[in-house]
């Protein structure tokens, strides 16, 4: 193997490397988002609060925390997807970084439509926005692993034989 083939290769293997960490950190900085919106309700805390209040702001807390479950565990999911699907790149194109973007856009969004079912849950729309970024999360997240398990493009090595 030449010098400049080995070069190519090292510097193939670092941008995948970029293109991976990359999407660790987003998913990453996406699950920090949902915890931020769990809060309890604003209030004068130079005055003490009785046991009663707060277990009512503990309440009124409820669909918060359970938007940051549901939503923390479908984040965990698709990440352990990419996790494992990206155990078998070996090779990129420009069409994994721009499905990959797609995927870590409707990502990130994931914090933004938990907060609108958290907030406004009594209107149906919310869980409309809420169920359609999911689905496109699902749905890029397939043709991702479409394409990279395309043994036309000879970018993964065994994906094409798994089901993630």
């Amino acid at each position: 193997m030449r010098e400049h083939d080995i070069f190519d290769e090292t510097k193939r293997h670092f941008q995948l490397e970029r293109l991976i960490l990359f999407s660790d950190a987003v998913f990453a900085i996406a699950i920090t988002l949902l915890v931020i919106d769990v809060k309890l309700p604003a209030t004068n805390w130079s005055k003490l609060i009785t046991v009663e209040v707060f277990n009512e702001y503990l309440r009124e807390s409820i669909p918060q925390l359970m938007g940051f479950v549901f939503s923390f565990f479908i984040i965990g999911f698709y990440w352990t997807t990419h996790h494992r699907m990206f155990g078998f790149v070996n090779n990129y194109d420009a069409g994994i970084i721009w499905l990959n973007m797609f995927l870590l856009f409707f990502i990130v969004l994931i914090p933004f439509t938990t907060s609108l079912t958290s907030e406004y849950g009594y209107l149906s729309e919310s869980f409309v926005f809420y169920y359609i970024n999911v689905g496109c999360v699902g749905l890029v997240s397939f043709f991702l692993q479409v394409h990279i398990a395309n043994p036309k493009k000879n970018l993964s090595i065994g994906l094409e034989d798994k089901n993630l």
